[in-house]
């Protein structure tokens, strides 16, 4: 029969199907004398033709047949339905489709249209069946297909079968009619078809694969990505025929599986420039299956997982790639210095999201009504998170602060914090600093008013209570106040932390450790967000109270749970200096630099450590290049005390230990500077000594003198002074003093008399090691040998032979 014949036979047929959906838009208008091809779509793609043709039809299909002439749907058997195989039809028009009726069918749909056709059996019971056949076929996978070409002959019988039970039922029992039903989905106009992998011989799809992967190659360096992958994609199905031809395990499925490895591998590649990060890591993995030492596609692997947040995965790709390949280590140390810092953006992120309400502090002891505000709770949550962790978020603290205030300015524990801030840092007084004082005493009146309506918490009054004590210099009352707070309270981080930071003022070792030991239990079993910041914090009590190996356990669990914790860093490297093991405090402090880096209210401290570990490894041209390079400029760019105190100290003890060879005089005019504005502050003793250090470093004695002439006056005049460390403080003023103008023994007598209290200006045992250094070359300065000598054995007691130690006896020997 020829084609008009045929369409005279389909058309009324056609014309009298059953619309069930109408569809949308025109029909669409066919080009006359188009190809046809029959898709199936599977894991692998398969082609039934070989000609390019302009229009792809892809549609869904229902079969169903009766056994009686009432086409009632209780009668109907479903035969087909790829909707339920998931497997949509594909043809081409014009290809003279096994099954003529559908291709002219479809010709006449809308997309969208889904109808309906009854027809005689009779019509197509030599075509359904083999049509059947197919598609279900190719809906398998290729060791599926195999598997049946085993078993479609019957062997008792000698006859062939179609495999399938219920089509060779069709072809012995037929039915009275078929009904099928037609589903439009796309109607595609193709520009060009490549001739079909399957219709190609074993020698051909050989030499097209090189080609495929070159195609792939050029259009990745045109950065046409999504090209590129449709080369790649068929290069791998191509193999994937040549490999269903072969048993695996033999020699040529050997050889094909190893082709697959650099396709899959610029697959992953493409993938990941298109941010389709999971496919890349899939076709990674499948390359280090197969080439488990693969450089490209392990460092693909772990580009991709860092971009999907796999942190762990990502770093432990990363550091297989420095065993495999030394030469990489610079560049996937910059790698993991990227994938810390996101990680840690996650990590603050998540936890913004996690900030607690009101109801969640509640639950943690924390029974907070000075708000009504879950927003300003949170935002509390978050600038006290900081504080605790030393560091600014995305938002930064002062920021945080600013919207908690705006938030709710009535906040008690709000403005608690944001005041006790300005305090605790030691860098305003209310003596100088009309502002803070007229917010201290705003929030005073407001939480005494408030507190006598019972609208606060005890605890939370008592909050103001201290940071009003500590702002009039009453820093031991101060210390009480928190600790009632703590004892109440286990779990009120901010009283912990400011009692922490106040007991480190004041050189008060015993509550340093007694504040958190006597609640660490506690906070082992809390399930409070800032749990992990307990080790660190109770490491440093433990290291000044020289327990240093509990201390050090406590730190290195710190670090496990919060790696960026950049106190528990601090406490680490303590432990290291004090116990005189340099190599360990080096590469402790170097290996987590990009940790505790980013906390930049405490890094300049680290890099501090860092640099005494760089003397003592008689290495100063090191620390100095560290203090040009990270003290120097954080210092100069945050203006912090505890900055300010690192700066001054670590050059102040380079020109005693090596007198004028490494620091400059421009280094302490700088420091000097920044200093200038803090003179009459005397709000600690040891803070007065660091910025008397940065006059004398500049030459200007004078202005040291007057430092120490402000403080006696002070002392005279008001009560703002707390007299357990003036008196001691002007004794090291006046030692430093006679030190620069030569008057060695005045200075060596003086700080012999005065040794004992030095503890009593506060700071860590480290920090106040500069004076037991001063006292030291005072004695050799002044030619008292016998003191000299005896400090000498002291020191080669608790610290062996230092750098201290070393320069001096090289110093007298060479007398």
């Amino acid at each position: 029969m020829n084609d008009l014949d045929l369409l005279e036979v389909l058309n009324p047929l056609i014309r009298k199907r059953k619309v069930l959906v109408a569809g949308r838009g025109d029909v669409p208008n066919f080009d006359i004398g188009s190809k046809v091809r029959h898709i199936i779509k599977s894991r692998d793609t398969f082609y039934f033709c070989f000609y390019s043709l302009p229009f792809k039809v892809t549609f869904n299909f229902k079969t169903e047949i009766f056994y009686c002439k009432d086409l009632d749907d209780v009668n109907a058997v479903v035969i087909d339905d790829s909707k339920t195989l998931k497997k949509p039809m594909e043809l081409f028009i014009g290809k003279k489709f096994k099954l003529p009726l559908w291709e002219e069918w479809l010709k006449h749909m809308r997309i969208g249209e889904i109808s309906q056709l009854s027809i005689d059996w009779k019509l197509c019971n030599d075509i359904y069946p083999l049509l059947s056949k197919s598609y279900r076929s190719f809906c398998k996978s290729p060791a599926e297909r195999d598997e049946m070409k085993k078993s479609h002959c019957c062997g008792l019988q000698g006859k062939a079968t179609t495999g399938h039970k219920d089509l060779d039922e069709l072809i012995e029992r037929p039915p009275e009619k078929i009904r099928f039903t037609l589903e439009l989905i796309n109607v595609e106009q193709l520009k060009e078809v490549d001739k079909e992998v399957w219709l190609m011989n074993e020698k051909e799809m050989q030499e097209i694969v090189p080609k495929l992967q070159l195609e792939g190659n050029r259009l990745v360096s045109e950065k046409k990505y999504v090209e590129a992958i449709e080369k790649y994609l068929k290069a791998l199905g191509t193999l994937e025929q040549l490999m269903a031809k072969e048993k695996p395990g033999e020699f040529e499925w050997d050889q094909y599986d190893r082709a697959k490895i650099p396709l899959l591998s610029n697959l992953s590649q493409c993938e990941l420039h298109l941010k389709q990060y999971y496919p890349a890591i899939r076709h990674a993995d499948e390359v280090l299956m197969k080439d488990p030492g693969n450089i490209k596609a392990l460092y693909r692997r772990a580009k991709a997982h860092m971009a999907v947040w796999n942190f762990d995965q990502a770093r432990d790709d990363f550091n297989r790639l420095t065993q495999l390949d030394s030469s990489l280590e610079s560049i996937i140390q910059q790698n993991l210095i990227e994938l810390n810092r996101e990680e840690k953006e996650k990590h603050q992120e998540e936890s913004r999201l996690d900030f607690r309400s009101i109801q969640q502090w509640s639950k943690q002891n924390i029974p907070i009504k000075s708000t009504q505000s879950d927003q300003a709770a949170k935002l509390f949550d978050s600038a006290l998170t900081q504080y605790v962790g030393w560091y600014d978020d995305q938002i930064g603290l002062g920021e945080t602060l600013s919207k908690l205030q705006q938030e709710d300015p009535d906040f008690i524990l709000g403005s608690v914090l944001s005041i006790g801030l300005d305090l605790i840092g030691t860098g305003v007084t209310v003596r100088r600093d009309e502002k803070i004082r007229k917010q201290l005493e705003d929030l005073k009146q407001r939480a005494s008013q408030r507190y006598a309506a019972k609208e606060i918490e005890l605890f939370e009054y008592s909050h103001v209570e201290a940071i009003e004590k500590f702002a009039m210099g009453q820093m031991v009352e101060a210390g009480s106040i928190w600790n009632s707070i703590i004892e109440a309270h286990p779990t009120d981080i901010l009283a912990l932390k400011f009692q922490h930071d106040n007991c480190f003022y004041l050189g008060d070792k015993f509550n340093l450790l007694n504040s958190i030991e006597s609640v660490y239990q506690i906070w082992e079993q809390s399930t409070d967000p800032l749990q992990g910041y307990i080790h660190g914090m109770y490491a440093f009590g433990l290291e000044e109270q020289k327990q240093y190996e509990k201390a050090e356990q406590q730190a290195k669990l710190g670090l496990s749970k919060i790696p960026e914790d950049a106190w528990a860093a601090h406490a680490l490297a303590h432990v290291h200096e004090m116990q005189h093991r340099t190599a360990d405090g080096l590469s402790a402090i170097s290996q987590t630099e990009t940790d505790w880096n980013q906390c930049n209210y405490l890094a300049t401290h680290n890099y501090w450590h860092w640099c005494l570990f760089q003397i003592e490894s008689d290495r100063p041209e090191q620390a100095i290049k560290l203090f040009e390079t990270e003290i120097k400029p954080r210092t100069l760019k945050s203006q912090n005390i505890l900055d300010i105190v690192d700066a001054t100290s670590l050059l102040y003890r380079l020109d005693l230990i090596f007198p004028k060879r490494y620091s400059f005089s421009e280094d302490w005019v700088d420091l000097y500077r920044i200093c200038e504005p803090h003179f009459e502050d005397h709000i600690l003793g040891f803070n007065d000594c660091h910025y008397s250090m940065a006059c004398l470093g500049s030459d200007r004695t004078e202005k040291a003198e007057e430092i120490l002439e402000n403080l006696r006056s002070m002392r005279r005049s008001t009560d703002h002074i707390d007299e357990r460390w003036a008196a001691v403080t002007e004794q090291v003023l006046e030692s430093m003093i006679d030190f620069k103008r030569g008057s060695y023994r005045k200075c060596m007598e003086r700080l012999f008399q005065c040794r004992e209290e030095i503890v009593k200006m506060g700071g860590s045992d480290a920090q106040r090691d500069v004076f037991n250094q001063l006292l030291l070359v005072s004695t050799l300065k002044a030619n008292d040998s016998d003191r000299c000598q005896t400090l000498l054995k002291e020191r080669q007691t608790i610290r062996s032979d230092d750098v201290v130690v070393r320069e001096i006896l090289k110093t007298l020997k060479n007398c």
